[in-house]
């Protein structure tokens, strides 16, 4: 679906100028954006031992590595004369008002291709999020691709935003937004689960206050 959503995109928009050859309409697309790669890392956990009786006293340390992120993408977002640059270099965590706001700064396309490479808390996620957007004075139109492997999110959204100038000081905006993703839900037996693929019922009603009773007849 996300590829299908970028292919599309990007074949609309070349085709809007049939008259200009495809290396033209390449350098006027990319023309003021930005390439960024960024690395950091982050202090890792505390190590903790964990103590067991099942077949004598073991103890097993649980190790818990640093964190990292490693980002990559490019980027074409035009800022408001009153939004300052975050950083000198960018790093993947920018955020622009101007991608929430009912207008944009210039007009034209307007992407993000970024990829980042994490671990976070002892697990490896690869996050990514793309989006292309057309800007014009009366609308502006978006499709976006969002996948959060920690926050095991992952969706597609197209929105449409149509917006009616009055005068300079007031207009009246109206949009739409549209997401498709997998269903989501928490399996509360899933932690009872046995290497054989079983639940483990027993110990469940145990830790929930049951009793057994082998004695006792039915």
């Amino acid at each position: 679906m996300k590829k299908l959503l970028i292919t599309i995109c990007i074949a609309l928009t070349a085709c809007a100028a049939p008259k200009e050859c495809c290396s033209q309409n390449f350098k006027k697309y990319f023309k003021f954006a930005t390439f960024y790669a960024a690395a950091n890392g982050g202090n890792s956990i505390s190590d903790v031992d964990v103590f067991s009786v099942t077949n004598g006293l073991e103890t097993v340390t649980v190790e818990t590595p640093y964190d990292y992120n490693l980002a990559l993408g490019i980027r074409k977002i035009a800022r408001f004369g009153y939004e300052n640059r975050a950083s000198t270099f960018y790093d993947g965590t920018e955020e622009s008002w101007s991608d929430g706001a009912n207008v944009g700064k210039v007009r034209g396309l307007e992407f993000l291709f970024e990829v980042d490479y994490k671990r976070q808390q002892g697990n490896e996620y690869l996050d990514q999020h793309h989006f292309i957007r057309f800007v014009d004075d009366k609308y502006i139109l978006k499709g976006e691709y969002l996948e959060d492997g920690f926050a095991d999110i992952k969706y597609v959204e197209t929105s449409e935003r149509y917006r009616y100038k009055v005068n300079d000081k007031l207009s009246f905006n109206a949009g739409l937004a549209q997401r498709l993703s997998e269903p989501y839900g928490y399996d509360p037996l899933a932690e009872w689960m046995l290497s054989n693929g079983n639940i483990h019922y027993t110990y469940l009603a145990l830790q929930e206050g049951y009793n057994v009773n082998v004695a006792a007849s039915e």
